[in-house]
């Protein structure tokens, strides 16, 4: 199975009353939740795409006879870092089923010697969002307002300035 990474529950990014505000929107007729979720896709496909350009540069040192075969697992792992969004929090995916070894890549390894063992740091996710939690953050922020249609993030009530 495949690691998940919740980005609005991530301690970097963590945004207060959001679960609060979907479940309330989730009773409105205009059901706003479905446009926090596609708004959020967007935001999660952006790091989904530097974690997957992360990957690509970072191919573990192999001996010669191996390398056809790491660079067709390595092509698998880069395809499995996928993302999506609930109406709450966009998220990314690294592995699945099938590829439960790419967690190891992720976080590095022991036992094997291609990528040490770097705990919870990780080589090309995890650097994704903790140098982008700033502007991840205000990314989520800025389609909430723009879902709802004022400046709920600044708490203000009132209706936004943009369109």
């Amino acid at each position: 199975m495949g690691t998940d990474v919740d980005l609005a529950k991530n301690p970097h990014i963590k945004i207060e009353g959001i679960a609060d505000l979907v479940a309330d929107l989730r009773k409105a007729p205009e059901r706003l939740d479905k446009e926090f979720r596609a708004r959020f896709r967007v935001i999660a496909k952006g790091v989904r795409e530097d974690a997957r350009d992360r990957a690509m540069l970072m191919h573990p040192r192999m001996p010669r006879e191996r390398k056809r075969a790491l660079k067709e697992h390595w092509d698998a792992l880069v395809k499995s870092i996928t993302s999506g969004a609930e109406s709450n929090t966009p998220w990314v995916r690294v592995g699945s089923n099938s590829l439960a070894w790419a967690t190891s890549f992720e976080f590095g390894s022991r036992r094997y010697r291609e990528f040490p063992w770097l705990g919870r740091d990780g080589y090309f996710l995890w650097p994704a969002i903790y140098e982008n939690s700033d502007e991840i953050k205000a990314q989520m922020l800025a389609a909430i307002d723009e879902a709802v249609g004022y400046e709920w993030s600044a708490g203000l009530g009132s209706k936004g300035t943009g369109g």
